[in-house]
Parts: C-alpha cells; sequence; structure tokens
C-alpha cells in the first residue's frame, strides 16, 4: 500500500504507456485546434500532474469559438477523441464562457504550447 501520493507513481514502464498514448491524441488535436479557430487547450487531471496510469482518461478543456451545443462540442474534436484509443473527459467552452468562469478551477493544468493562438484570461499555465 503507498505511504503517499509520491509512492504512487506509475512506473517507468506505465509512464511509458500512458505517454504512448496521449501523444497521438496530441497529434491528432493540434491540426483540429486550428481548424476550429481555437484560442487553447489545456490538458488537467492526472496527466498534467504526472499520475496518470495506463488506465487513466485525458482530461481536457478546449476554448475555441462554436455554435454548437454544449454536449455536441465535442464532435468537431472527434478524430483526436478516437486516435487516443482511450476515454478522453473534453469540455469545450467558447471564448465567453471560458471568460466568465472562475481561472482558480483549472489551476494546474498543462497549457499544450503549440496550440495556443493567444490567451484569454485564465488559461495560462505552465508547459
Amino acid at each position: 500500500m503507498p505511504r503517499s501520493a509520491s509512492d504512487a507513481r506509475p512506473t517507468r514502464t506505465a509512464h511509458n504507456a500512458v505517454v504512448t498514448r496521449i501523444e497521438p491524441f496530441l497529434d491528432a488535436l493540434r491540426p483540429l485546434l486550428d481548424e476550429q479557430s481555437a484560442h487553447g487547450a489545456r490538458i488537467f487531471g492526472s496527466h498534467a500532474r504526472g499520475t496518470a496510469a495506463p488506465e487513466s482518461d485525458i482530461d481536457v478543456i478546449i476554448v475555441a469559438p462554436t455554435e454548437r451545443s454544449f454536449v455536441d462540442r465535442f464532435r468537431d474534436y472527434l478524430p483526436a477523441i478516437l486516435a487516443a484509443g482511450a476515454g478522453v473527459d473534453m469540455f469545450v467552452y467558447t471564448p465567453d464562457e471560458f471568460e466568465r468562469m472562475q481561472p482558480a478551477a483549472w489551476g494546474g493544468g498543462r497549457v499544450i504550447p503549440t496550440t495556443i493562438r493567444k490567451q484569454p484570461e485564465g488559461i495560462r499555465g505552465s508547459t
């Protein structure tokens, strides 16, 4: 039984499996973000903390203009979701919606650097 959160970190083999899975997702996501004129994207959760296990899902927030309803917005990014080969929790917000949200709610996330066009307030983070 792990004594602390650091004891529960994935092994090197598990880490390699996680990296192998997230890279195809990011590679597929980047051009879709360009197509959708996304302002940015942020990975959060266990992948951002470096504690993801092979069975961990990928958590991502996308800030992009859209006319779709909230529950249908993922459809613009479906090729990336399918490329992940794992569960993806994707939240797509318009810039106005994101601006109205509490930036502190997304603290600790990792910005995907190549996808940032401009950074609305609250989307800044460490890479």
